[in-house]
């Protein structure tokens, strides 16, 4: 009997690639992925080239900034299957409709991604819209290097219900919706990914028409979070969140 490495080993990349996987659903992608390795890479390849509502990946790195990633993390498995699932927020939606698929780097152009190295970059993107912060206080906290490189999923809004409540309860809404992987972004994680889809797509997420913010993990000081929105053609804003304010919910956020 055949096996599929055999199978895999007969076909050469660009037939894989170009003539079998580029044709699949992402539903089917999924599938593939737990084939074998060789199939695995194929898979994840085609769903980092998908359009802009599936993923801001190495290649959207290189072509907006010029900065060619290394050591990309590997997307787990079953990630086709993840965008393709019924949305745990919107149930009448997909996952890849209602969230951002983005790599966020450890380092950029040989620097530390921080929150102020990422000021800098997105104002002068190779292709695509510059932005920058209208805004920015970060009260006690430090703007340390980002962890590893890491990819994430964040909703493209507000979740349902998420406004005007006190962090805690926002805290259990999101774990109470969000099946148990769900968690409040990262300052440095949310931000990077309303930056990306603006330089990306010119879509301005998190913005001030409504007033939108999400708060994030990190603390401004002993009294208040940091949130990030309020996005508007000045530029994003990055500062401290009260309790029950009606502007400010919480986005889902997951980290791979």
């Amino acid at each position: 009997m055949t096996s599929i490495s055999s199978i895999s080993s007969a076909l050469t990349t660009d037939v894989m690639e170009n003539m079998i996987f580029r044709n699949l659903p992402v539903s089917a992608l999924g599938i593939c992925s737990c084939v074998c390795k060789v199939w695995r890479e194929r898979a994840e390849k085609q769903i980092n080239t998908f359009s802009h509502e599936k993923a801001f990946g190495p290649k959207e790195w290189f072509i907006h900034f010029g900065i060619d990633l290394r050591n990309i993390p590997r997307l787990p498995p079953n990630i086709a299957e993840i965008l393709s699932s019924p949305c745990p927020f919107w149930s009448s939606k997909k996952v890849h409709e209602t969230h951002l698929l983005v790599l966020v780097p450890e380092t950029v152009g040989g620097q530390s991604l921080t929150l102020k190295t990422l000021g800098e970059l997105v104002k002068k993107p190779l292709v695509g819209l510059p932005t920058q912060y209208s805004f920015f206080a970060l009260g006690e906290y430090a703007d340390p290097a980002a962890p590893p490189s890491h990819w994430v999923l964040l909703t493209r809004d507000v979740i349902e219900g998420s406004r005007n409540k006190s962090y805690p309860d926002q805290q259990t809404l999101l774990s109470q919706q969000g099946l148990g992987v769900y968690a409040v972004p990262t300052i440095l994680d949310a931000t990077v990914c309303i930056f990306m889809e603006y330089v990306w797509s010119g879509t301005q997420l998190y913005s001030d028409s409504p007033w939108t913010w999400t708060r994030c993990q990190e603390k401004y000081d002993a009294n208040w979070q940091l949130g990030v929105g309020g996005f508007a053609p000045d530029g994003l804003r990055v500062s401290r969140r009260g309790s029950n304010d009606e502007d400010c919910g919480v986005a889902g956020f997951r980290q791979f």
